[in-house]
């Protein structure tokens, strides 16, 4: 918020100039942890392009000619979301 932009009550609070008095603005943010997992697989993926300047001129000319292929997608790849532990509970320890 020391940008100026959130609840004028909190930025007038700490002497913020007020740019735009948005509630909500700051509020209820989380960490939200990037693990990136590496796993083998027999697909082509997006690293093909780039390791890759006779398969990437290929792409290339199949969406110029085609409006197909990899770089009409909108999308960088797939992801996954992997569910994590409550990390505020100890893990139950025995030997």
């Amino acid at each position: 918020m020391v940008s100026g932009i959130g609840s004028k009550s909190i930025l007038d609070s700490l002497s913020i100039p007020v740019i735009s008095d948005l509630q909500g603005v700051g509020q209820n943010l989380q960490d939200h942890p990037y693990v990136g997992i590496s796993h083998r697989v027999n697909v082509i993926t997006n690293s093909r392009e780039i390791g890759d300047p006779v398969f990437a001129a290929q792409v290339r000319d199949n969406y110029y000619n085609n409006a197909s292929g990899p770089l009409t997608s909108p999308f960088a790849g797939p992801l996954g979301w992997e569910k994590v532990r409550d990390l505020s509970v100890p893990i139950p320890f025995t030997i």
